[in-house]
């Protein structure tokens, strides 16, 4: 299927992809208020920045949950909602390697550890 410009399929298509990034970004907000709450419950949680000229522009918020490290990359439009968390440069903490998948098990794990329920 081909399509010329100013087709009104193209346009259809072009509405709809930024319609989709902006329901990304809303949960991407979202999710960002529920780490910065978790963040503000944890001790211990930093913010890293990157470096001025780095491909990785989003800070990076780590934290320890149930004796495991966790981090988030988090938006630049989103930094207000970490204004108490403690920033510093690239380099102050190093990555311990989790995979998101593992990072979601472990929270799913002191979850239910929190809430008195058996493990799965």
């Amino acid at each position: 299927m081909s399509f010329k410009w100013g087709d009104p399929m193209e346009e259809a298509y072009a509405e709809r992809i930024m319609a989709l990034e902006d329901q990304i970004s809303s949960v991407y907000r979202e999710r960002a208020h529920l780490v910065a709450l978790l963040a503000a419950l944890s001790k211990g949680a930093v913010l890293v920045m990157p470096e001025e000229d780095s491909i990785d522009w989003w800070p990076i918020l780590y934290m320890t949950i149930g004796g495991k490290q966790a981090s988030w990359h988090i938006a630049p439009d989103d930094l207000p909602l970490f204004d108490g968390i403690p920033r510093y440069p690239a380099g102050h903490v190093t990555w311990d390697g989790h995979t998101t998948e593992e990072k979601y098990q472990n929270i799913h794990r002191v979850t239910r550890m929190l809430l008195g329920l058996s493990d799965d």
